[in-house]
């Protein structure tokens, strides 16, 4: 859960953006994602399954970035995010 906090703030570094998520969003959210949850699994490869999970999942719930900000304790997203964690362990 420390780590769904963590990738909101990393999200708040886009909440200029009005639009939906660009490829440079996706990017840039993947590599914050990696910098905050990599010590939290054992390999690399879980690391990438889990923040392209997790990107796929806020993705889902918000189609824009601000909406991230506003939302970003969503209990289904927090949720959401809870089992990327166990299916990147897979």
């Amino acid at each position: 859960m420390k780590y769904f906090f963590t990738a909101a703030s990393v999200l708040l570094l886009f909440a200029a953006c009005a639009g939906g998520w660009t490829e440079e969003d996706k990017e840039n959210y993947i590599r914050g994602c990696h910098s905050t949850a990599g010590g939290m699994f054992a390999s690399t490869e879980q690391t990438e399954k889990y923040c392209r999970c997790n990107l796929d999942s806020v993705m889902k719930y918000y189609p824009t970035i601000p909406e991230v900000t506003v939302n970003k304790d969503s209990v289904a997203v927090r949720r959401a995010l809870e089992d990327c964690s166990v299916q990147a362990r897979r």
